[in-house]
């Protein structure tokens, strides 16, 4: 077993299990405590198709460094992570695939998976400690839906960091075509028994095969070992998952060991959300479908642009530059929402946002200087008070240095 595969293991190992139980799975919680002991609580929040794991590399990764500052570190896997989706029975959780993609969207994680994970660590925390929350990715966009919901509070929820995502939805040319051409609606008429989509299974349906073939190859990570074809197909799938001259320091096993299927109903959603531009519940009326002037009256709200629980704590957003996943303007919009909608006293103390420009997506979390650009921005992000060099007074726009 190499250096990587054993540290990654021993923090796996370290960690209390906890389950938490909805719509027929077992979600993994754990908890990570620091050698001191109860410092203050962090919930973190993988992306799609990955788990928890990313946030344990290399190195130990953003767990080791927070548990290294007297933090005591959770990590929940919710049901879009690879190993809960993997794990799946073979047959239906609702008795139709159809009703098995409706439960794996962002709603179910907004409204059920990450308000019950923070009950469950209410359950093993004292009433008074708050927790901060580090969301990545589409963890992040299931976070902000639910925040938008009015679903966190009362769980003691303070402060909270949204890497690279939102309320709002904006990709490179590459990730939004596949949305309008509604590639992966065809997947579900094609296979009507496909549960979801991983770089490691192949071929995929005809039409997402036949559209990866023709896809732009210099955008493709080059080379001829498994991480490499993995990486072709993740690129292809959502978008180019590292800055070129990040490339993430880690053995290949523990690479291919962090991604897996991503369920189709998720897929759908975020298919929805980036055609929209912006977040709303799953086959809400879509840019294709919905009426200019609603009759009848009101049906309700069909989005999530709800900005005013977002005051009840400080929300900070991180995101890179050369991101050709999510692109930066995801981060911008949602900053800038968040700004013109707070009240004045608030405009300037609770709402932040730090573009690091040298820095795509997992690079954020993997990239070799990572630990000296980002992580002190999570951590001064999650308790100001705490923060020593004034990361959090810095300008909107923050350079890192290249690596």
């Amino acid at each position: 077993m190499d250096k990587a595969q054993a540290e990654l293991e021993r923090l796996r190992d370290g960690a209390d299990l906890f389950e938490v139980e909805v719509d027929g799975l077992k979600l993994p919680l754990k908890r990570h405590r620091g050698k001191g002991g109860g410092g203050p609580p962090v919930l973190l929040l993988h992306g799609g198709s990955t788990c928890s794991d990313i946030f344990l590399v290399p190195g130990g990764g953003l767990v080791q460094y927070l548990l290294n500052r007297n933090w005591e570190v959770w990590t929940l896997d919710w049901r879009g992570s690879c190993r809960v989706v993997d794990a799946l029975p073979q047959d239906c959780l609702a008795g139709s695939m159809e009703a098995e993609r409706a439960l794996f969207t962002l709603d179910g994680v907004a409204l059920c998976d990450i308000p019950l994970a923070l009950a469950k660590m209410r359950e093993h925390l004292d009433p008074d400690q708050k927790i901060g929350i580090v969301a990545f990715c589409a963890g992040a966009g299931a976070l902000a839906m639910s925040i938008a919901r009015g679903k966190l509070r009362g769980l003691g929820v303070d402060n909270v960091v949204l890497m690279t995502l939102g309320l709002f939805y904006e990709t490179p040319w590459d990730g939004w075509i596949k949305a309008e051409d509604f590639l992966i609606e065809r997947v579900v008429v094609q296979d009507a028994s496909c549960r979801g989509v991983s770089p490691h299974r192949t071929p995929w349906a005809r039409d997402m095969e036949e559209a990866f073939k023709r896809w732009p190859q210099a955008w493709l990570t080059p080379g001829s070992t498994s991480s490499h074809a993995m990486y072709r197909r993740l690129t292809f799938m959502f978008g180019e998952p590292y800055a070129a001259t990040l490339q993430p320091d880690m053995p290949e096993n523990v690479l291919l060991s962090m991604f897996g299927s991503l369920h189709l109903g998720l897929y759908l959603h975020l298919g929805q959300q980036v055609r929209r531009g912006h977040s709303a519940p799953f086959n809400a009326p879509d840019i294709v479908d919905r009426a200019r002037v609603r009759r009848g009256g009101s049906t309700g709200r069909a989005h999530d642009l709800n900005p005013e629980p977002f005051y009840d704590g400080s929300v900070v957003l991180i995101g890179g530059a050369q991101n050709r996943l999510w692109h930066r303007d995801s981060v911008d919009l949602m900053y800038e929402w968040l700004r013109s909608n707070a009240p004045p006293s608030l405009r300037k103390s609770s709402i932040r946002k730090h573009i690091l420009t040298d820095y795509a997506h997992l690079d954020l979390l993997w990239g070799k200087r990572a630990r000296e650009d980002v992580y002190p921005l999570i951590q001064e992000s999650l308790d100001p008070a705490r923060g020593s060099d004034g990361l959090l007074k810095s300008s909107e726009v923050r350079s890192a240095a290249r690596a």
